[in-house]
């Protein structure tokens, strides 16, 4: 094992691909460990053939960060066919007829859990933040469901740049269903993150690879929640779709077969319209069905975009890489990969000069996959308020998001 260099006193993060030799984790879990403060996880393998163990670091001088660990409950899993405990299952908060008159939300806030409903989950924030202001990032890892940790950020430090990562699935790797490590502590569920001081050099961005525009930016005419109902007024969203991959991407194709790619290859892409931000697109959701006759499309989200937005059809095709790193030096980058990727695009070596023997470092990155999604901040999804930033989870392959610096962070 190749000897890791760590500042004594320093805060550490890392991440540790779900591949390594289970006899070795304890080994290199415990090199994190002896730092006073450390946080880390086990991520899904970098794409690679022969397989590759990878494990990113970045170190942080301790009196710059403060680690936190969150047990705010998210969005409840949906159980079919299952009986559960009434005293097991988290109820939802009665929403009051006041309440959906004056939020301008409507109904909303009753039947989704995405931004607009966040105030349906508990507003505290993590212990060991409660006195903490000065915080210009917030970096952390997570289990399935951060939905209140999310709503609770975005709320107490609206300005901070917030950057996670959902833990690779480890239930056969440690018999959790996911590994999250701070200090000596291991969860399986809940949240832990570094709050990071105010650092004005620090620049967030994200951004989604791997996708091809296919069809002209339109105007959502008509949406609710995770559904477009029209487009520029009266145009047929899922017909729209149909029509731009058989233009763009297969000239002759059955309906059936076009409708069946529609929602497990095309996406919708939501255009960042304010003047000079370099993001292209600020959110995209996969479609997960639409119907030719009435036109609704259906958006893997909790919270589509509104009336007003514009957007863009996109198409990821099977044999394009999305997960590859930015070509950033000094950066955090998380990254959603997919299963199907790591196969068939796994051939490729690392681009990184530096290697010795069968190991390989890639300095001053830390690259970080998984195929659970990351959760990315951008502009607020609600034409109210596009000023106000808000988190969400991005599981679009090639979605990504990072942190860098000007200088190293150790």
């Amino acid at each position: 094992m190749r000897e890791i260099d760590i500042p004594k006193g320093s805060a550490v993060i890392y991440a540790i691909s779900s591949n390594t030799d289970p006899s070795s984790l304890p080994t290199l879990i415990s090199l994190f460990k002896s730092n006073q403060t450390s946080m880390g996880c086990l991520i899904y393998p970098f794409q690679h053939k022969p397989p590759l163990v990878s494990c990113s670091i970045a170190a942080f001088p301790s009196d710059s960060v403060t680690p936190f660990r969150s047990t705010i409950p998210g969005k409840a899993k949906v159980s079919i066919g299952r009986w559960q405990r009434p005293s097991s299952t988290s109820q939802p908060q009665p929403v009051s007829i006041d309440h959906i008159i004056n939020s301008r939300n409507g109904f909303q806030d009753v039947w989704s859990s995405g931004p607009s409903s966040s105030h349906l989950y508990d507003s505290k924030v993590p212990e060991a933040l409660r006195d903490v202001k000065d915080v210009s990032a917030l970096l952390y890892f997570s289990d399935g469901a951060p939905e209140g940790l999310l709503a609770t950020l975005d709320k107490h430090y609206p300005h901070a740049s917030k950057l996670g990562l959902i833990g690779t699935s480890t239930p056969f790797v440690t018999g959790r269903e996911h590994t999250l490590l701070l200090n000596s502590d291991v969860f399986s569920d809940g949240a832990i993150g570094f709050a990071l001081k105010t650092d004005n050099n620090l620049r967030y961005r994200h951004g989604f690879n791997g996708l091809q525009p296919i069809s002209e930016p339109y105007t959502i005419s008509s949406a609710a929640s995770n559904l477009v109902y029209t487009l520029d007024d009266d145009r047929n969203p899922t017909k729209e779709a149909l029509a731009a991959y058989e233009v763009r991407i297969r000239p002759t194709t059955s309906s059936r077969d076009a409708i069946h790619t529609v929602s497990s290859e095309m996406y919708l892409g939501v255009i960042d319209q304010r003047p000079g931000h370099a993001t292209q697109y600020e959110r995209v959701h996969r479609i997960t069905s639409g119907d030719p006759s009435r036109g609704t499309l259906s958006l893997d989200t909790d919270a589509g975009p509104p009336t007003g937005s514009k957007v863009q059809f996109l198409y990821r095709p099977p044999e394009g890489p999305a997960s590859t790193p930015q070509n950033a030096r000094n950066s955090i980058q998380f990254i959603a990969s997919s299963v199907e990727e790591v196969v068939q695009n796994g051939d490729t070596p690392p681009s990184e000069e530096e290697g010795d023997g069968d190991a390989w470092s890639i300095p001053g990155k830390f690259i970080a996959h998984t195929e659970n999604g990351v959760l990315i901040t951008s502009n607020s999804a609600s034409n109210e308020r596009p000023d106000v930033l808000t988190t969400w989870r991005c599981s679009v392959p090639g979605g990504w998001g990072s942190l860098r610096w000007p200088t190293t962070p150790s």
